[in-house]
């Protein structure tokens, strides 16, 4: 009963510590998914006439939030037969996302839905020849749990005006139901994942938008600023957001640019 309870609170009032917890469960679970030929032998570890090439995943995630679990086998089959049978028999839920064909060590990476509290959820198959004839494969398990956005982390009460502005042009909304629904979509948006490092971005194009929180008397409560790039936000152009001067995490703003633009005939792009 009181697991019950604490689960059902979990899923009312998510938090990233109960989604990281999540993640190593989900992790076990998905490495049972995996499809291997009959003739297959587990390992304690990568198996030492691998020459070191399992010593690691052919594809690891991006997002630094991941949950890794690995496990290692050895298969009594040459290896293109062995990367034949487990594209033909892909993990339960899963669909194919790419592979890597040379050199070795060979890969295939399986990807299932993210959930609630799981931002991403892959099987990466890494696959070397042995001496033997025979197969090393080692299976990874990578979950990534999402980091939410803190209850603290929103625009403060009392917005009554919004500055609209970029290079070219301005303008201030005061009324009160158009004032409101930016507050609530911009206080929905998720936070940014955090990730290992920098990687390829296409080019971000179109002007900044910066918006500016006021209370009644003019006073400055919150900023926001993205790059408009079509009116779509993602991890490459993720809305700065600043309470009272103080940075908060990056937000992924999705389709907020457009919303505004439709929602108030402000159009920073043009």
């Amino acid at each position: 009963m009181v697991v019950a309870l604490l689960l059902a609170a979990a899923l009312a009032h998510p938090t990233t510590a109960a989604n990281r917890i999540s993640a190593h469960v989900e992790a076990a679970a998905l490495l049972q998914r995996v499809v291997l030929p009959a003739r297959s032998r587990r390992l304690a570890g990568a198996p030492g006439d691998a020459g070191g090439l399992l010593s690691r995943p052919w594809q690891t995630s991006v997002y630094a939030n991941v949950v890794d679990r690995a496990r290692f086998w050895r298969v009594d089959a040459p290896l293109d037969a062995v990367a034949a049978f487990l594209r033909a028999h892909r993990p339960r839920g899963s669909r194919f996302d790419s592979g890597e064909l040379s050199p070795e060590p060979r890969g295939l990476l399986f990807d299932l839905p993210r959930t609630r509290s799981l931002y991403q959820r892959r099987l990466a198959l890494t696959l070397a020849p042995l001496p033997d004839g025979s197969t090393g494969v080692r299976v990874d398990a990578e979950v990534v749990w999402t980091v939410e956005r803190p209850p603290s982390e929103v625009v403060p009460g009392g917005v009554r005006q919004i500055d609209l502005t970029t290079p070219a042009s301005a303008r201030r909304i005061v009324e009160p139901a158009k004032v409101r629904t930016i507050v609530r979509w911009l206080d929905a948006l998720p936070v940014d994942q955090p990730t290992r490092g920098i990687f390829g971005c296409p080019a971000v194009l179109g002007p900044n938008l910066h918006l500016v929180f006021r209370d009644a008397d003019g006073r400055v409560l919150a900023r926001a600023s993205v790059a408009a790039n079509r009116g779509y936000s993602s991890f490459c152009n993720a809305i700065s957001f600043a309470v009272a001067g103080r940075a908060e995490q990056p937000l992924l703003g999705g389709w907020f640019v457009r919303r505004v633009e439709r929602l108030t005939n402000f159009h920073p792009r043009g």
